[in-house]
């Protein structure tokens, strides 16, 4: 586990860590992440593909924290826009702050706006959307719990 001065948190396998708060505060979606060796090409540089998988780790996490599933045997969220930004490269061993937050909730879509930063350095930033399907790959309304949920800590 690693915390920085600010109390962003760093994950380990099997919880996530807040240096401020003992338990996990969904309005809270700054997350710290790590760049790891196999993050990385020949050069110590992390690939832009990592860098999205990150993203989708923390909006798993935001998700899981939420309540809301993220796949389930007949629903899941696929991206179905990207818009991302690469404002820096990365190296092994940086440690990065993710921020993520739900922009506009449709009735089946959801937009998520991120930015990832490296100390005061912008990485990242953009938009992505999903939208929640059902096994049949039809759009299928968000429940009301979950845009609650959701719209609890919209950015």
């Amino acid at each position: 586990m690693v915390l920085n001065n600010e109390g962003v948190r760093f994950f380990c396998p099997d919880r996530v860590v807040n240096r401020y708060k003992s338990h996990v505060n969904p309005t809270d979606t700054t997350y710290g992440k790590m760049i790891h060796f196999s993050d990385t090409d020949a050069s110590g540089v992390a690939h832009f593909s990592k860098l999205l998988c990150l993203v989708e780790e923390v909006e798993h996490e935001i998700m899981a924290t939420l309540g809301i599933p993220v796949f389930e045997s007949d629903a899941g969220w696929p991206r179905v826009r990207l818009s991302i930004d690469f404002h820096s490269s990365v190296r092994f061993g940086d440690r990065l702050a993710v921020l993520l937050v739900p922009g506009r909730i449709g009735s089946s879509s959801l937009e998520w706006k991120v930015k990832m930063t490296c100390g005061d350095r912008l990485v990242l930033d953009g938009f992505y959307v999903t939208v929640r399907v059902g096994a049949d790959g039809e759009k299928m309304t968000i429940p009301d719990q979950e845009k609650q949920a959701l719209m609890s800590i919209a950015g």
